[in-house]
């Protein structure tokens, strides 16, 4: 049982728009959003009080009181203009009760067998949104495109629309497994998510309150360490001579290639030979260290010359520049309540991002009573999640018991 120490209840967190449209006719039944909803595990409130109190988590014992049913989900979602079938968990309190929803968006993964609803037996993933339902809440993890049932694509790595669409098309997926189950849902939602899950947090929450509510009524989002102003975060790694996780810039930049069809070749931007190696680095079969691994650290010897000198003017970088720029979700008045984190000390994703996008919302006309920014001291990417996640725990706990 020592891996279910608080460690487990983090891990999740840093490992790591269009929703389909199930329309009729008079000849064809609707279509569910809902694929299939596959029953993996029971948990009884007793047995997550325990994993509670041995994880050290800072959060009254009394309210982990529900017996938790987890399922895997699958469910209909687009991409490229197609529908496919992606997957992710849910997790249901048994109770009768009407209660809330929350879905948590996970960190950046690589490796298929990282996935949420791919992972099996006794695990963080299932064990973590199990705690979050057995308080009273309908909790969703979603795998994200590129993962689980929709594995054999890339996955759009900050890319803002299919970013939204996964996780609003699993909200709606899990309203429906919950109808079906006769657990009543309130439509009252929350989001959380650090790191990537930080920037799908607030892709969800954007798409939300901008394109379609699709009836749930958000009552506030929390997101962490993401690099929502990506122009932002490419300027800064630019700037840098030394970098220790490469695979991020890889990452964007071929999830970019692939989810948009552009035939700029990957040489572009990359040296050799980098360039060459990053397709079959993101094949799924290796995790974010092992990319690393076979990519380098100095960023002028894995970033073409030219484009570290001229990627703000040249037209060849047009397409890039233009693309980190409409994914950034910040051109928006956030009107429901958010509060962002991030560590001041954090190593991947500079605090100073979080700080200007904050101060964006509130000169795009946020106030203060709707977001709030809080740093956590001395904080990095990894160490920032700790505190993070119990003051979220405890907020959400504040506002549904």
């Amino acid at each position: 049982m020592k891996i279910l120490r608080l460690r487990f209840i983090l891990n999740w967190l840093v490992l790591g728009i269009l929703a389909i449209r199930c329309g009729s006719n008079d000849d064809e039944k609707p279509i569910s959003i809902l694929v299939d909803a596959e029953l993996v595990n029971t948990y009884q409130a007793s047995l997550l009080q325990s994993v509670a109190a041995l994880s050290g988590i800072a959060v009254d014992p009394t309210k982990i009181r529900y017996a938790v049913d987890l399922y895997k989900v699958r469910y209909r979602t687009t991409y490229q203009d197609r529908s496919i079938i992606a997957s992710g968990l849910v997790a249901l309190p048994k109770t009768t009760a009407p209660v809330s929803m929350i879905s948590i968006q996970h960190g950046t993964i690589t490796a298929h067998s990282e996935a949420p609803s791919v992972q099996q037996g006794f695990n963080e993933s299932s064990l973590t949104i199990s705690l979050f339902a057995s308080v009273g809440l309908i909790t969703v993890l979603p795998d994200y495109l590129g993962f689980g049932s929709s594995a054999s694509i890339l996955h759009p790595y900050y890319v803002e629309r299919y970013s939204a669409s996964a996780v609003i098309d699993n909200l709606l997926a899990a309203r429906v497994l919950a109808e079906q189950k006769g657990l009543p849902f309130t439509n009252n939602l929350f989001l959380a998510g650090y790191s990537e899950g930080g920037y799908v947090t607030l892709c969800t929450h954007k798409y939300l309150e901008t394109v379609n509510d699709q009836g749930f009524n958000l009552l506030a989002s929390f997101p962490a360490a993401g690099g929502y102003d990506i122009r932002g975060v490419q300027q800064f790694l630019f700037s840098q001579t030394t970098y220790s996780s490469p695979y991020y810039l890889a990452y964007v930049a071929y999830a970019y290639q692939q989810s948009f069809r552009w035939p700029t070749p990957l040489s572009t931007f990359f040296r050799e030979p980098y360039a060459g190696r990053i397709p079959a680095l993101f094949d799924g079969s290796k995790s974010g260290g092992q990319i690393n691994a076979q990519l380098t650290n100095t960023i002028p010897d894995l970033v073409q010359p030219d484009a570290l000198t001229n990627f703000n003017t040249d037209p060849r970088y047009k397409e890039f520049r233009e693309a980190l720029e409409a994914n950034s979700p910040i051109r928006w008045v956030p009107k429901k309540r958010m509060v962002m984190y991030h560590g001041s000390a954090d190593e991947i994703i500079p605090v100073e991002n979080s700080q200007q996008v904050y101060q964006q919302f509130l000169d795009q006309g946020a106030t203060t009573n709707t977001i709030e920014l809080i740093i956590i001291p001395g904080g990095t990417h990894g160490s920032g999640v700790q505190p993070y996640s119990e003051d979220v725990i405890n907020k959400i706990l504040s506002i549904i018991s």
